[in-house]
């Protein structure tokens, strides 16, 4: 059931006969539809919100993060042949630079992933996202969730925190903390 059309009249007034409460049959067939087609249209529109999330996920991997990848990993074979020390901890720095700005666009990836709706949204990650959004809001403070690899490639890391308070970290699986 999605609503309710009621009729009503003052106490003592005559009862409503079928030319009047007839049309009104029409009328809630047409207003039930109406809503039909509009939820049918908002999940419609999900559906095309979440192909343009993915398809920018897939942009940003293949493309940004391989080239910050290759290009690091340019810079580590060009280092061997760097003899000025500066130099070399200069392209060391932006070494580490590209690898956080990596991290940084698979974080926003797995943000993008996170706010889907529905079954997919049933995952850790979705989950932590959830609870550290409603605490921060209860803790009247703002919050950041990221998502790190970890050495062991059954682990991830998730670093909660906020700009004035320290950082947690959550090492889980996907099956679980």
């Amino acid at each position: 059931m999605r609503g309710v059309l009621m009729l009503a009249r003052a106490t003592g007034a005559p009862l409503f006969d079928g030319d009047e409460s007839g049309p009104l049959l029409g009328f809630a067939g047409q207003a039930a539809l109406a809503m039909e087609l509009a939820e049918r249209r908002r999940e419609s529109e999900q559906i095309v919100l979440l192909k343009e999330r993915d398809r920018i996920a897939r942009d940003l991997h293949d493309l940004a993060i391989q080239r910050l990848l290759a290009t690091g990993m340019t810079l580590q074979g060009a280092l061997r042949f760097i003899d000025h020390p500066e130099a070399a901890d200069r392209v060391l720095r932006a070494i580490d630079d590209l690898d956080e700005t990596a991290r940084t666009i698979r974080a926003t990836i797995f943000g993008l992933r996170i706010r889907e709706a529905g079954p997919a949204a049933k995952g850790l990650r979705a989950r932590v996202v959830e609870v550290v959004e409603r605490a921060a809001a209860v803790l009247g403070q703002s919050s950041r969730v990221s998502w790190q690899p970890s050495q062991d490639a059954n682990f991830q890391t998730a670093r909660v925190g906020s700009p004035s308070s320290p950082t947690s970290q959550l090492p889980y699986r996907e099956q679980g903390l």
